[in-house]
């Protein structure tokens, strides 16, 4: 089956799936993010830590993000330029994102930026698109670069993973 351009209410929901993670991710709704994913999906954030991409559930993902985010007194999601390819129940969206933590902490440099891009593969399942694969492609980062750290410190880890 060939990849097209999906119509403007096919774009428009996947989009929403998506905008939807970003939101819960930002506002610490760990319930509702839960159903922007499929039941296992791979996640790859292997240009920003290093780690090999993996196959994961929501809800080792939402332990993960629930045990480090929290640690930031904010974080702000952003994604543009989106371009969504169809291909019967499954899509592919790309899109910039940008991340911006803030933490006010005594060095008054209180924000960490992180730039890239996302592949997104999704799925629809009962007329409800969710997440199959995440992928994020690191480009540069800006800011105050120990701020993770001092948020995993916040959340009494050592070691956390973004």
């Amino acid at each position: 089956m060939a990849m097209f351009s999906p119509s403007y209410e096919t774009q428009q929901a996947i989009l929403d799936t998506i905008h939807r993670l970003f939101i819960y991710t930002d506002s610490r709704n760990w319930n509702a993010l839960k159903d922007c994913f499929q039941e296992a999906f791979v996640l790859d954030y292997s240009s920003m830590n290093g780690v090999a991409p993996m196959t994961t559930t929501p809800e080792q993902v939402i332990d993960n993000w629930s045990n480090f985010l929290p640690g930031f007194e904010a974080t702000h999601h952003q994604i543009s330029n989106p371009i969504i390819r169809l291909e019967g129940w499954r899509a592919s969206a790309f899109c910039n994102g940008t991340a911006a933590h803030f933490l006010p902490n005594p060095s008054g440099q209180n924000v960490w930026t992180v730039y890239g891009t996302y592949d997104f593969e999704l799925q629809q399942n009962n007329a409800q698109w969710r997440v199959s694969k995440m992928a994020f492609r690191f480009k540069f980062q800006d800011g105050n670069l120990q701020l993770a750290d001092l948020a995993r410190l916040a959340m009494g880890n050592k070691v956390a993973q973004v």
